[in-house]
């Protein structure tokens, strides 16, 4: 968007507002680690278990992105549950 921008300023900007959205995210990581921290030491014992689900939700989803059944599933969704549209 910032590249199709006439307005020199507008560009500036836009380009600001990514690198801000970009870095904020990065900055609270930094601020909370040491409760984040804590918090991953109660989950330690589940992490194995954690780890393998992501890995599973990680292959099916790379599988209906090959099969094209991602964009049914997302319009099926959709369809059944109008309020997702709102949130993104």
């Amino acid at each position: 968007m910032a590249a199709q921008e006439t307005s020199f300023a507008r560009s500036t900007i836009l380009m600001s507002l990514y690198a801000i959205g970009l870095g904020v995210p990065f900055i609270l990581a930094a601020i909370f680690i040491s409760k984040a921290i804590r918090i991953m030491a109660r989950f330690k014992r589940h992490m194995r278990k954690i780890e393998i689900s992501m890995g599973v939700l990680l292959v099916i989803i790379g599988f209906t992105l090959i099969t094209g059944s991602f964009s049914a599933i997302s319009f099926w969704l959709l369809e059944n549950l109008p309020f997702l549209a709102s949130i993104g």
